[in-house]
């Protein structure tokens, strides 16, 4: 039986929330922080996406990858609607992890 782990599966949006990147991690401050590093050096749309506007965790890598593909499926209305309903301001969730 898998050992119970931290997993996350996150949004992230770009500058004029035109894309939205979805993804999952075991180390959701390390990923954002790399999202956040190359950003400005990317040159494709997805790429540039370094606001962090939702996440959640779960505890079974293959629950996050099943996670991440039922987000990934959504159509722009219903990932925008995903984001209102647990961060309506679409704040930056990360603000304030790095120094």
């Amino acid at each position: 039986m898998e050992e119970r782990k931290e997993y996350f599966v996150y949004m992230m949006i770009n500058a004029d929330k035109s894309a939205f990147y979805v993804g999952m991690t075991s180390n959701i401050v390390n990923r954002v922080y790399e999202h956040k590093r190359t950003a400005k050096w990317k040159l494709t749309k997805w790429q540039n996406c370094d606001v962090l506007v939702y996440y959640e965790e779960v505890g079974f890598v293959e629950e996050a990858i099943l996670r991440e593909r039922q987000i990934k499926a959504l159509s722009k209305a219903k990932k925008e609607a995903l984001v209102n309903a647990n961060n309506p301001k679409w704040l930056d969730l990360s603000a304030g992890w790095y120094s």
